[in-house]
């Protein structure tokens, strides 16, 4: 999975895990209580960050910096930089459903679509000693995204293999210029995420949950615990 694809999903996830109840609650709170308690604070945690400014959450790239540089597997290496990659929709929280049963919560929240857009980007990729550019610029649009976080509560210290995380988005809708070798590949670019992406996300639920995991685990144990 792409960089985009898990700043997309941390924001998603800083957007519920305020939510998390405090492991100092009275003990005769129902779980009821407990529940609407979490539900305030998932709308709490979405209003702050739209008034933090958050929605866009912008990433301004390094344009003018030391430039990106990765190494993908089969030898494919990839160097340039991006400018304004903008996040936006992510405080426009539906909530399906919220539980508290024997120390578990399980979040069930929907997005009704969320902009993932980019003013540049600009990248050199070099494959066995062949190098082309590839510029890109536009806007991918996430439609009816749904995230369900499940937090075990019941241990002291919580723990990665505490946490849950499933991530689905019912389709996309892709807008983006992509030149690449100086030839315009845009059309074919934006039909195979609209018509693939989806599927291809289904397809590694595993992989993106685990790394969704991983995500999760860092805010909780960085902001809240």
């Amino acid at each position: 999975m792409n960089m985009e694809f898990y700043s997309l999903a941390t924001i998603l996830l800083i957007a519920s895990v305020g939510a998390l109840p405090n492991k100092y609650f009275d003990n005769d709170m129902k779980n009821t209580d407990i529940e609407n308690v979490i539900i305030e604070n998932i709308k709490y945690a979405s209003l702050q960050l739209k008034q933090l400014g958050h929605d866009p959450f912008v990433l301004k790239g390094n344009k003018y910096g030391n430039a990106h540089y990765y190494t993908l597997p089969q030898g494919l290496n990839i160097y340039g930089y991006f400018e304004n990659l903008r996040i936006s929709g992510v405080t426009d929280v539906i909530i399906n459903s919220v539980s508290y049963t024997e120390d578990v919560l399980v979040m069930d929240l929907s997005y009704p679509s969320v902009e993932l857009s980019v003013d540049e980007v600009q990248y050199e990729v070099a494959y066995k000693g062949i190098n082309k550019k590839l510029e890109l610029s536009g806007s991918m649009v996430a439609q009816h995204v749904r995230l369900i976080t499940e937090v075990n509560l019941g241990s002291n210290e919580i723990s990665i293999g505490d946490i849950g995380v499933h991530f689905h988005l019912e389709n996309i809708e892709s807008k983006v210029t992509v030149i690449y070798g100086n030839n315009d590949v845009s059309n074919s670019f934006n039909e195979f995420v609209e018509r693939h992406i989806p599927f291809i996300i289904l397809q590694h639920q595993e992989e993106i949950g685990s790394g969704l995991k991983e995500i999760l685990y860092s805010i909780i144990t960085t902001y809240i615990l």
